[in-house]
């Protein structure tokens, strides 16, 4: 907004005026409240007192700067964010006139510095002419434009959450901050974070002011390493150091999203737990164990919990590092937001967990058979478009029966359970381990020549062998016996495949157990 200056007194004048009213701020915000009660009646009274507090501050600024562009400024700013235009333009300037109107009459009513009335009547009469009046108007229909936007944006953000799928979550890197731009901007927030922790996926999202400025890229700390330091440092530190930068962490103010991460991580159980006054978090709401307004310059923020349930739980958080505050128009847009999203979210994570439900084995957490047989069909329809191989092991526990029989069912379901959990860990990530039924397990190989799977049957037979199975105390050996096969070499296609492992697997078992055998090929 242009300046509307005032300079028929020296600026020391003022300044010792503004000063002196500004000491007595809070005597004057009783007196405009009560001038101005019934014009703001539509307001709670905490806000209308908030909202008058900021106009007077405004005003006292204005004089002491001897320009009315921040007042008026502050003025179409409160009529539009905070009132919600529901004050006609005469209104809107009329509380304005309320403003130094008040001072006069402090000034009248109490000991002030010489000419103080001067100034401030000298104030009110240039806001109260022609030239500020039309400004005044013209302002005041050009913010009521962008209100309009705004509540175009706002709707065609909610519309944008309603129309998430499951894959836009899951798969779309890029929809965090699609939507985190957008509710930033709607906003006017300077920093946003939103972050969310669940099984099926992980979000993290920041946007700080000057983060981008002032990082630096990790090959120009190592490059001056290299060039400046290497003298001088410990060649173990400077490869201890060199492995922190690649793992994506840097020196500076500015923090990653995954040290963020961290921090929100160990910090929501707290939020959560006590949870902040549903409002707009000003400087004296501050909540100062959350290490976001830490490493940001808070000024005004809010945070929206999205918590579904103790497995998949986030938050948002948007912050203004300047006046003026978030309204309570803006935190009712954030939780309407916030809302939305996590009822998008909870119904992604239903989804999932009916599907998880559907294909994972409930007692030992890995693929169910009817999983397996659909992994199947994937990797032989892969295998066949690139021409190449498929391996598949076939696991049997050896002398199962006798364990449950001597030990009791208990120890059966553990000893399932652990061994499942023993191949996820000691297996590829991307070897695809199923419960083929009873004490029967599938292993898939993807892109598996016939060396490769006779490695990973062998190491499955000694993973268990060399495990320390213990239960209640007691501690018993455990083998199991493999039979591996191979596609497109001994079968051509899925029954065959199974057919082929399984005669290897009975193989093994006749063999003697705690054995890996291989199908031939001649057998097809």
């Amino acid at each position: 907004m242009a300046a509307v200056e005032i300079a028929a007194f020296g600026h020391d004048e003022r300044l010792e005026v503004a000063l002196h009213l500004k000491a007595h701020e809070g005597e004057i915000t009783e007196q405009i409240c009560q001038r101005c009660g019934k014009l703001l009646e539509f307001l709670e009274q905490e806000e209308s007192s908030r909202v008058l507090r900021q106009l007077l501050s405004s005003a006292i600024k204005s004089l002491g700067e001897g320009d009315l562009g921040y007042f008026l400024l502050t003025l179409i700013r409160l009529a539009t964010r905070n009132l919600h235009l529901q004050l006609r333009i005469n209104e809107v300037s009329l509380l304005g006139e309320h403003a130094f109107i008040t001072l006069v009459d402090y000034i009248s009513q109490n000991p002030s510095p010489v000419r103080s009335r001067d100034i401030v009547e000298e104030t009110y009469l240039k806001f109260t002419s022609d030239e500020v009046r039309v400004k005044l108007f013209q302002d005041y229909m050009h913010l009521q434009e962008n209100v309009l936007f705004r509540q175009v944006e706002e709707l065609s953000l909610l519309g944008q959450v309603s129309q998430l799928s499951e894959s836009d979550l899951v798969r779309d890197a890029q929809i965090p901050e699609k939507l985190m731009g957008r509710l930033m901007a709607i906003l006017q927030a300077d920093d946003g974070v939103a972050f969310f922790h669940s099984q099926f996926f992980r979000v993290i999202y920041s946007k700080l002011i000057g983060q981008e400025r002032t990082r630096q890229d990790p090959a120009q700390i190592l490059e001056m390493l290299g060039t400046k330091m290497l003298p001088s440092l410990d060649p173990q530190v400077l490869t201890a150091f060199k492995n922190v930068i690649k793992q994506g962490f840097y020196w500076g103010v500015q923090h990653k999203e995954r040290e963020i991460n961290e921090m929100l991580e160990e910090y929501y159980p707290r939020f959560h737990a006590n949870p902040p006054t549903p409002k707009v978090q000003r400087i004296l709401d501050f909540d100062l164990d959350n290490p976001l307004t830490q490493i940001c310059a808070a000024h005004s923020y809010m945070t929206y919990d999205l918590h579904i349930d103790d497995a998949n739980y986030g938050l948002i958080f948007v912050n203004r590092a300047n006046p003026p505050d978030f309204t309570e128009e803006d935190f009712r847009f954030l939780t309407t937001f916030g809302g939305a999203l996590r009822q998008i979210i909870g119904n992604v994570i239903l989804t999932n967990r009916l599907k998880e439900m559907a294909t994972t084995d409930p007692l030992t957490g890995v693929n169910n058979r009817r999983q397996f047989e659909t992994f199947m069909e994937i990797e032989l329809t892969r295998a066949s478009r690139y021409s190449h191989s498929v391996g598949l092991a076939m696991v049997d526990i050896d002398h199962f029966k006798q364990i449950n029989d001597t030990y009791g069912h208990q120890v059966g379901d553990y000893v399932l359970v652990e061994l499942c959990e023993l191949l996820t860990e000691g297996l590829r990530a991307t070897e695809i381990i199923s419960r083929y039924g009873g004490e029967e397990f599938t292993v898939i190989i993807p892109q598996a020549d016939y060396d490769v799977t006779l490695v990973v049957g062998e190491k499955i037979r000694s993973l268990v062998e060399e495990h320390k199975f213990e239960y209640d105390g007691v501690e018993f050996p455990l083998t199991v016996s493999v039979g591996v096969a191979l596609f497109p070499q001994m079968a051509v296609n899925r029954n065959g495949l199974i057919e082929m492992a399984d005669k290897a697997l009975y193989q093994a078992k006749r063999n003697g157990r705690n054995r890996v055998c291989m199908a031939a090929a001649e057998e097809n």
